[in-house]
């Protein structure tokens, strides 16, 4: 909730959201919108939020970034 906080008042960040499989409490995943990709890259880089990518790695949990652009004139979301 703390990083979610954190993000949202950093600028260029739309929206942020950490969500956890409830059938495993181990995967977490977050899913955030940035202005752009060096908005999101001053983000990780100036809170220091790497640490936590780079901790979960000792610890033998898979961790993963992906960077996804909107698809234009694609459909509404459900239910939009």
């Amino acid at each position: 909730e703390g990083l979610a906080r954190t993000a949202t008042t950093w600028p260029g960040c739309r929206s942020f959201r950490l969500v956890r499989d409830r059938n495993d409490e181990m995967y977490a995943a977050t899913f955030s919108e940035w202005d752009d990709l060096e908005a999101h890259n001053r983000f990780v880089r100036d809170s220091r939020v790497m640490w936590l990518g780079q901790a979960l790695a000792r610890m033998c949990l898979p961790t993963e970034t992906r960077f996804l652009d909107v698809i234009p004139n694609a459909a509404p979301p459900i239910g939009a």
